[in-house]
């Protein structure tokens, strides 16, 4: 070649060397065009020789013999020019052209001068230098020789002088050698070249440059670290070199912490470097696509690949800036490349790259804008990525912020796994193939020979994930778990973004690999033990949440192909017929839209919806169904002409369909670009429907896929039974296996590819068809209901709650994705039971998840009713909060909710609890607010009709979702109904509370907000109806008004008055307004009666709730009196029972109103018949209504504006005088037994009623007219009072309290119960009263034992209802305005409080009666125990009794096993009182116990065994518990030493010897002990057995939390039975010993073997054996015997307590004996479950001792005692001699089996 050509070639001297070489791989010289119209001419192989040639001769004479700029060009020009001869003969090339038929010498000498070009940039370090340069001119600055160097002429004094001059000619040095490294590779890469040309040397400094250029250049500069890196080389240096003293070294690391200032260089020189440096970043990326290249085509030593590999990986720490990010996203395709060819082609390194990345991990850009820049639009079609698609990928990754971007490491990972995709063959299959075999592959090779081209991929993606796992569940000590697990969430994020794009199937791959490791190791740790798990704990959150994420993720594909399906046509109709199929919601024909018609099926389609509009509407258009029917259609026709070559009919499905139009697609991108990730993924896809084939091929094989599942997550795989012949399809898909042979599957002339039809299909329908296509391969999505089983089996594990926790989190989020698995019924069932789990958190997860499903599904919330309901009764505080917070959601979202009443009831209880949690009750109080009433002057926005789970059915193409549909082109949202269509007309009462337009009027204004609270209004009125109907009772609800009436007025203490009254007037006011709606209720209950099923119940919720209002807020009932009053006449056509209440109800909601009527009021209401009808109820209905009606007419005829001569007045006094004339005809009768049932109940009916009249005349009284006047006969003055003064006025309550004296002195008992009610009356109005019959012996003697239990019951209800009536009328300001009303009461008086002398009567009176009171608890007749209990609690909260003198009395009520209600009762004061005094309460725990064993003896005395154990409901299941668990829970447990020191003290209980010795009691006492025992038989031993067995089970079951307990007791136990049993078995033997049954020698061991007496009690009756015949003599000292077996037993009970503790907790011998209470163990306080099956033998055959079977009760505990000291005996010794635990184990399991077995002994004796 001529020089000029050289010139032309070079082109213009402005053009860099950079530019010229950076696209001719591509086929083209740089800035030029790739048509082959414009390429220069090509030159032939002498052209190519001369200018190497002449290149060579230049170089010559040259020392050193390197290429200067512009013939390193030439040569770069010469590469490009034979690239394009390559693109332009199909990548062969001719034998005459290129590099190839260059002589082998020249070429050899070229490429030894290039690799003296990458020799000497290899030794460039630009960053190193540049910090030498900037380290050297600050010296020299610090020096002070600045000023001389600036007189020398040239002298460099600053860095950018330095960079002008050597910086760039370092750099050139740098961009000279990374050309001349490309020209080599390429050169040597070249095809046909000689092997004598390819230099390993070369391609080692290749290498070598590459690496010192990423590491120690592109790196730094791009990350800007240049200054700390070249720092640390030169320190590194320095310590090579020389060994610093400490000074030194000292400044040496001072300069480099510097960076900035000081003596190091800083960050602003370096950066100056940068710039330059990046412009060699295009020649290193071209570097790196040669060394692809080569890598390619010469087989390279595995040293070398791996000094590549890691080399190249460096560029995934670049932190790419944004102005660098493109140029970071070359170098990562080009290492991506790089890397692929490498792990493709040499499989035996695979392992080591792969375990090469996972240091590079951590060490990767992790801040959200430089993490992910990777696009995936890089590689993947839009065709078959289309939009609908799109937005289905992102929303299964919602964490990725950046959708269109995923990290480098995650497309390498996946480029790795598809490049291991090997061409399926038939050749057999050797051993470590099969040994290395995946089911996942979908092959059987054991049965067909034909291996699967997925194994490879499937084997990397294991082991990937098997290492990344195992980094992630690494301790924070170990390091790395908490760098590799951010590292596992986001490279699943991005798999689940680019699962569903076919170019990346090798992500559905890892996701599965991911899932199954996951699976594998949620398996391990569910059977591992508990102890495991706790270190675990990180870990396992960390897999959950990815499990979990991945689960809805294949929720979300699932649901998407099940309500988008695909089909392959459309019925064919008529062209009259406007039938419109949908894609979204809207399927009306409108003539405003454009709309589309098929001209196949003649379905209309809006054009919006299938992607057309009026500029790009073709004459004919197809719709997506016809569109795969005609693909169906032409494959049928096409196989059909093949015969039997082609494939079989009933192959072509949509499935087929779809697979051929994927491959096809895949086949031509590949073929357009060449990327051979493109042929990976065309491969992986063949591969995969291969495997299909193949597993269709085999389907009698046993490993061949399953049936279709019950479930619809796996309803996509097929039923392989009577399968068409798939082999001749599969043998042509082999065949094809690349991609440019793939046109010719269907090898017919003339044909084409059907990926063409693509483009015809709209984006919605390749939408579906791709999600229908994956869910038919992806074996991820048939492993779905695998999955949700395994979560399902791990939400039951009992022996880790986390493990249940996070098992429901994870279906949390799953149901998020598809609230239709919800419904399923296993699902129900597994999510019910975590609502009774034991652990609190687990119990908050399930509330969790089934409040987030029935907030999205509101409408089937009624399946977890019952679930719900047991939430707000859980012990879990943030369980009670949870699920109020869920059912304020269904109660705003959901007006027609089922269980509404009995929720609102069930949090109605809970508000008005007093020792419920503030932060529940003002969440109940805030649901209410929201519900019922307004915050403020603001209304609240009301209920929503929501939408079904489950779409109807619609289209075959797709149903119509649900909600609001956001449509295409501008169309607005409307609502859609439940049939898909819409319904802008169909809205609901709740509808029309939605937010109104704000542009009104003021007046307008006003009137549409009153209107919204009418109807706000009569929503909530109807919705408390019910729930006081559910309710049965309306106080719960008068609490609530009450509290929230109390908030608005005292809210924000801070604000003025003004607002103060303003937000109480606006409660008020809402009160009003629900009142008004209640009265409209119930004038359409009277109007609608007959349609009413049970009007009793609704008339009675409503008088019930207006009775509610009345209380309070009274002024809303003024003006509705007059509604009322008609109901009054107690004849509302229902029955006695609810017409009592509705009357009752009435009469006190006229007595609560009368105190605000006014004079006009009263005079209206004398003008109607009230008084008439409410002395009409006094005659007709039961005691409550007759009671309210007597109150009624007192209040109205005590009122201020009613006159001496008011009507109300003169009906009081009338009937009255009716009932005082039966109570004096009938006096003088003391057997009422002679009256018929008519007269006595008409007495009785008189007695209440002028009770009543007592209680609520409000007349004062002078202390001279309640006294008696003691001299003379009292009868006498009784009689004569009662005959000459007829009820007045002023007498009535003197007169009616004389008869009622005298009707309690008669016999009859329900009168005098009744009597002694109406004296409760006059009690209640005149207290001293109450004093003054105490001093005559009146309350005693009602109280007294002789009573009946009946009168001292109604004693009991009578002084508890005077208490809470005193105790209402001081609370509710009565008695402050009784007192302020008295004139004679001086300021002083009623500051000392003797204003309120009344109030502490009662408790005076009931406290001087205490001591009856405690005893009537202790009572046989439990209503009475009960009732006085109940008094108590009541005198102990208002402070009228002793608490101390209370508890013991409290204990004792533990042991009333036989009624819960009682020993709840008991103990809910017990825990007051420990909350208060805690101390005084754990100090009397032991006594407790004794307390209650004699209670329950006392008690129950024909009870036969005595027991400590109840059966309680505990989160929804029945348990057996100790009646003190509670007591030990909430007193003692908390306190280690209050717990040991109780358990001491029981079992000092069981040494009986030691207590009676303690007994110092003189033989005098003894003497009269002994008199005055009614029997002799049992001794005290005896006696105290039954306790002991008592208390032995309260040990055995108290819930003991930490393994301290138990090993504490058993260590208690084995000390005392190491200094008591010897001595016992000693002292058996010795009294035994006289009648020859024990050894005669002294000295002998006791207890070797069985005696005598064992071997008897062997038999049903030992006293029968002819060995204990001795025992039946005269002689023989049976009461001493019996003390020695009652020791035994005691002992025996002990050593039972010890063997059921350590079988029960799981305790081994060895543990128990080194445990030492003094030494801090921290094992031994670890939480200790127990194994809920154990059961405690706690009887004893002497405790329930007869006198029949006395001698054989004594030889059965002695035979039990002596057989479990050998036992124990026994397990000492072999402890000793082997160290072995689990020995001492088995023994004590056969010590078990032996009490066990001499207990149902014992037990046959007994029944015989």
């Amino acid at each position: 070649m001529s020089r000029s050509e050289s010139q032309e070639w070079n082109g213009s001297n402005g053009q860099s060397a950079s530019a010229s070489t950076a696209g001719y791989t591509n086929g083209t010289i740089a800035n030029g065009s790739s048509n082959n119209s414009h390429r220069p001419k090509q030159p032939t192989t002498t052209d190519f020789e001369g200018t190497i040639e002449k290149l060579l001769s230049q170089v010559e004479p040259r020392e050193p013999q390197l290429l200067k700029p512009n013939e390193l060009q030439i040569l770069s020009q010469l590469c490009a020019i034979q690239s394009n001869m390559q693109e332009a003969t199909h990548f062969a090339i001719n034998n005459d052209l290129g590099f190839a038929d260059v002589h082998v010498d020249w070429m050899a000498q070229l490429v030894s001068i290039l690799e003296g070009h990458v020799k000497e940039a290899t030794s460039t370090n630009a960053i190193q230098l540049t910090y030498q340069a900037s380290m050297s001119i600050k010296n020299a600055k610090s020096n002070n020789n600045g000023a001389n160097a600036a007189r020398v002429k040239g002298a460099i004094t600053t860095i950018d002088q330095w960079i002008q001059f050597q910086g760039k000619e370092s750099i050139a040095t740098l961009q000279q050698g990374l050309e001349a490294a490309s020209i080599l590779l390429y050169v040597m890469a070249s095809p046909g070249m000689d092997r004598r040309v390819v230099n390993e040397d070369a391609i080692a400094s290749t290498i070598s440059l590459l690496r010192q250029h990423l590491s120690k250049n592109i790196l730094p500069a791009i990350n800007q670290v240049g200054h700390l890196v070249a720092a640390m080389d030169a320190n590194s240096s320095k310590k090579t070199t020389t060994t610093p003293n400490p000074k030194k070294r000292r400044r040496s690391s001072g300069a480099h912490s510097a960076g900035g200032g000081g003596g190091g260089a800083g960050a602003k020189d370096m950066k100056k470097i940068y710039p330059l440096i990046l412009k060699t970043a295009s020649a290193t990326v071209l570097l790196l696509e040669n060394l692809n290249s080569l890598v390619q085509k010469i087989p390279l030593d595995d040293q070398e690949l791996l000094l590549i590999t890691s080399g190249s990986m460096m560029t995934l720490e670049l932190d790419p800036l944004i102005l660098q990010t493109q140029q970071v996203h070359q170098f990562h395709v080009a290492t991506n490349n790089l890397v692929t060819s490498i792990f493709r082609r040499y499989p035996q390194l695979r392992h080591v790259i792969l375990e090469d990345l996972f240091p590079l991990m951590p060490k990767m850009p992790s801040s959200k804008r430089s993490m992910r820049t990777y696009s995936i639009q890089h590689q993947s079609s839009s065709i078959l990525y289309p939009s609908g698609l799109m937005k289905l990928s992102q929303s299964m990754a919602p964490s990725n912020t950046e959708p269109s971007y995923i990290q480098t490491i995650s497309i390498l990972i996946m480029s790795l796994v598809q490049s291991a995709v090997r061409r399926p063959s038939r050749k057999p299959v050797e051993d470590s193939d099969e040994n290395n075999n995946n089911d996942n592959g979908g092959d059987d090779e054991s049965s067909n020979p034909l291996q699967s081209g997925l194994r490879h991929c499937q084997a990397i993606s294991d082991f990937f994930v098997q290492h990344l796992m195992q980094r992630c569940a690494k301790k924070g000590e170990d390091g790395g778990a908490s760098e590799f697990r951010p590292i596992l969430a986001n490279l699943i994020d991005d798999l689940l973004l680019v699962a569903l794009i076919p170019e990346y199937p090798a992500a559905e791959m890892i996701l599965l690999s991911i899932a199954n490791r996951i699976s594998h190791d949620l398996l391990q740790v569910a059977t591992s033990s508990k102890s495991s798990m706790s270190s675990e704990t990180t870990y396992l959150n960390t897999i959950f949440d990815a499990f979990g994420k991945i689960c809805a993720a294949e929720a979300k594909v699932l649901k998407f192909a099940r309500e988008r399906p695909v089909h392959m046509r459309h019925p064919i109709r008529n062209e009259a017929d406007k039938h419109v199929a949908v894609y979204f919601a809207d399927n009306s024909f409108s003539k405003d839209k454009l709309m589309v018609n098929c001209s196949r099926c003649q379905t209309w389609y809006h054009g919006s919806c299938v992607g057309l509009s009026r500029d790009n509407m073709p004459d004919q258009w197809i719709c997506d169904a016809c569109q795969l029917a005609r693909i169906g259609e032409l494959e049928k026709d096409r196989n059909t002409n093949l015969g039997e070559m082609g494939c079989s009919i009933s192959l072509m499905d949509e499935t087929y369909c779809m697979q051929r139009l994927l491959i096809d697609y895949l086949s031509i991108i590949a073929r357009k670009n060449g990327e051979r990730g493109i042929q990976d993924a065309y491969g992986f896809q063949l591969a995969r429907w291969i495997v299909e084939l193949n597993a269709r091929n085999g389907n009698n094989n046993k490993n061949s896929p399953s049936k279709r599942s019950r479930n619809g997550d796996v309803q996509y795989i097929v039923d392989y039974e009577n399968e068409p012949n798939v082999e001749p399809l599969l043998v042509r898909l082999i065949e094809l296996w690349d991609p440019s042979e793939s046109s010719t599957l269907n090898p017919v002339a003339g044909t084409k590819s059907l990926s063409g039809m693509l483009h015809c299909i709209s984006d919605e329908g390749r939408s579906r068809m791709m999600v229908h296509l994956i869910c038919k391969q992806s074996m991820l999505l048939m492993s779905f209901r695998r999955q949700i089983d395994l979560i399902v089996k791990l939400m039951a594990n009992e022996n880790s709650a986390l493990l249940r926790k996070l098992s429901l989190k994870a279906i949390e989020r799953v149901t998020d994705s598809d609230q239709q698995l919800m419904i399923y019924s296993f699902m129900k069932k597994a999510v019910t039971l975590r609502f009774s789990d034991d652990s609190i958190s687990v119990r908050e997860a399930a509330v969790s998840l089934v409040g987030s499903y029935v907030v999205h599904s509101p409408e089937v919330a009624t399946s977890f009713h019952a679930a719900f309901m047991m939430g707000l009764s859980d012990s879990g505080l943030s369980v009670r909060k949870r699920t109020i917070k869920i059912l304020e959601t269904i109660l705003c979202s959901n007006p027609k909710y089922k269980g509404r009443a009995e929720a609102c009831s069930e949090m109605l209880r809970l508000a008005a609890d007093p020792k419920e949690d503030d932060g529940v009750r003002d969440l109940i109080h805030a649901v209410f607010l929201k519900v019922w009433l307004d915050k403020g002057d603001e209304s609240i926005p009301m209920f929503h009709t929501a939408s079904p789970i489950s779409p109807e059915p619609q289209s075959p193409i797709v149903p119509a979702s649900t909600g609001k549909v956001s449509f295409v082109e501008g169309l607005e949202e409307r609502p859609i109904g439940h049939n898909g269509l819409s319904t802008p007309n169909a809205a609901s009462k709740g509808d029309l509370l939605s937010p109104l337009p704000t542009r009104e009027t003021r007046s307008t204004e006003r009137r549409t907000k009153k209107r919204r609270l009418q109807i706000r209004s009569e929503i909530a009125a109807e919705q408390m109806v019910e729930v006081v109907k559910a309710a049965n009772t309306g106080e719960h609800l008068t609490s609530l008004f009450r509290e929230l009436l109390h908030a608005s007025a005292d809210a924000d203490t801070e604000r003025k008055s003004s607002q103060k009254r303003k937000q109480l007037s606006i409660a008020q006011e809402h009160c009003s307004m629900l009142v008004d709606a209640l009265l409209e209720i119930l004038l359409s209950f009277e109007e609608n009666r007959d349609s009413v099923t049970q009007p009793g119940q609704e008339l009675v919720a409503i008088m019930r709730l207006i009775k509610v209002f009345t209380d309070v807020w009274p002024y809303a009932l003024v003006k509705h009196l007059d509604t009322l009053l008609p109901y009054m006449k107690a004849d509302n056509g229902v029955g006695m029972q609810d017409e009592a209440i509705v009357v009752s109800s009435l009469a006190d909601i006229i007595s609560q109103v009368s105190s605000i009527l006014q004079q006009e009021d009263i005079e209206h209401l004398e003008s109607t018949s009230l008084a008439l009808d409410l002395g009409n109820v006094t005659y007709k209905l039961g005691r409550n209504a007759l009671t309210s009606a007597s109150r009624a007419l007192c209040v109205l005829a005590h009122h201020k504006y009613a006159g001496e001569e008011s009507i109300f007045r003169k009906k009081m006094l009338s009937i009255a005088n009716v009932f005082y004339g039966v109570l004096q005809k009938h006096k003088d009768v003391n057997d009422f037994t002679q009256h018929g049932r008519k007269a006595r109940a008409n007495i009785q009916r008189a007695l209440s009623v002028l009770g009543s009249v007592c209680r609520y005349h409000e007349v004062v009284l002078k202390d001279d007219e309640m006294e008696m006047d003691m001299e003379d006969d009292e009868n006498d003055e009784r009689e004569a009072q009662a005959t000459t003064k007829p009820l007045a006025w002023d007498n009535t309550t003197i007169q009616c309290r004389d008869v009622f004296e005298v009707y309690m002195e008669k016999n009859h008992v329900q009168t005098k119960c009744v009597a002694l009610r109406a004296m409760c009356g006059i009690f209640m109005a005149h207290p001293r009263e109450l004093f003054r019959m105490n001093q005559e012996g009146l309350i005693g003697q009602v109280m007294s034992e002789e009573s009946p239990p009946s009168i001292q019951l109604e004693a009991l209800l009578c002084w508890r209802e005077i208490l809470l009536a005193e105790e209402a009328r001081i609370d509710s300001g009565e008695a402050k305005a009784k007192m302020d009303s008295k004139t004679n009461i001086t300021v002083s008086n009623k500051i000392s409080g003797d204003q309120d002398a009344d109030a502490t009567l009662f408790g005076g009176v009931l406290t001087s009666h205490a001591t009856r009171l405690f005893q009537m608890t202790q009572s046989e007749d439990r209503t009475l125990r009960y009732a006085a209990l109940d008094l108590v609690g009541h005198l102990l909260r208002q402070g009228q009794v002793n608490p101390n003198e209370t508890v013991p009395f409290l204990f004792a009520l533990q042991g009333d096993v036989e009624e819960d209600g009682i020993r709840s009762l008991a103990l809910k004061l017990l825990m007051t009182e420990g909350e208060k005094r805690p101390d005084m309460l754990r100090q009397r725990v032991c006594a407790g116990v004794k307390q209650a064993y004699l209670f329950q003896k006392s008690a129950y005395p024909n009870l036969e065994d005595v027991s400590a154990l109840v059966h309680v409901n505990r989160h929804g299941s029945r348990m057996t518990e100790c009646v003190f668990s509670r007591v030990f829970e909430e007193c003692i447990r908390s306190i280690k030493k209050q717990r040991h020191g109780l358990f001491r003290n029981l079992l000092t209980l069981f040494d009986i010897k030691s207590r009676m010795d303690s007994e110092e009691m003189t033989p005098r006492k003894k003497k009269q002990k002994k008199e005055s025992e009614e029997a002799d038989e049992h001794t005290s031993f005896l006696k105290d057995l039954p306790m002991l067995c008592f208390t032995s089970q309260v040990l055995a079951y108290l819930p003991y939390s930490v393994a301290s307990d138990p090993l504490y007791i058993i260590h208690v136990i084995t000390a005392s039975l190491a200094l008591r049993a010897p001595d016992l078995l000693d002292r058996l033997a010795g009294f035994l010993r006289p009648y020859d049954l024990a050894s005669s020698d002294v000295m002998d061991e006791t207890n070797v073997e069985a005696d005598a007496l064992e071997k008897a009690a062997k038999r049903k009756s030992p006293s029968e054996a002819n060995e204990v015949s001795k025992l039946l003599e005269s002689d023989f000292d049976q009461e001493a015997f019996s003390e020695l077996c009652a020791e035994a037993g005691a002992l025996s009970l002990m050593l039972r307590l010890k063997a059921f503790l350590r079988k029960a907790y799981n305790l081994s011998e060895a543990r128990c004996i080194a445990y030492s209470p003094d030494e801090k163990d921290r094992v031994a306080e670890r939480a200790i479950t127990k194994a809920s099956t154990m059961q405690f033998q706690s009887s004893l055959p002497m405790a329930t001792h007869q006198s029949d079977q006395e001698l054989d009760d004594m030889i059965f505990q002695y035979a039990e005692f002596r057989q479990l000291m050998r036992a124990e005996t026994s397990m000492e010794t072999k402890l000793e001699e082997e160290e072995d635990s689990s020995d001492g184990d088995d023994i004590a399991v056969t010590a078990v089996a032996a009490v066990e077995s001499n207990g149902s002994k014992r037990k046959r004796n007994s029944i015989s």
